[in-house]
């Protein structure tokens, strides 16, 4: 790796992702949540590139699912982390541990 980026150029870069992430989840999500669910569909989203990806987790959740949509996390590639996500999204859960 020859080029190399500052940590406030990363951090940056990083804040930017985030916000067109977070666009795309508001605009995917139609019905309320709260603080820890939307951090999960941001973590999941993020991780994926958008919630297009998980189609019957979206269409659950917006029509007021709130028990069917998370078991939709379970479905989706990367157990472990999908899980994390899960227990995020119904426990508040927030699990960095790698």
């Amino acid at each position: 790796m020859s080029s190399k980026i500052t940590i406030a150029e990363s951090q940056t870069l990083f804040n930017n992702d985030i916000a067109v992430i977070e666009g795309r989840v508001k605009n995917a999500i139609s019905v309320p949540l709260y603080q820890h669910e939307y951090d999960a569909l941001v973590s999941l989203a993020f991780n994926m590139g958008s919630l297009s990806k998980a189609p019957s987790l979206c269409r659950k959740l917006n029509s007021g699912d709130y028990t069917g949509a998370p078991v939709e996390f379970l479905d989706i590639e990367n157990r472990t982390r999908r899980e994390r996500e899960y227990d995020m999204f119904c426990l508040g859960t927030y699990n960095s541990n790698h």
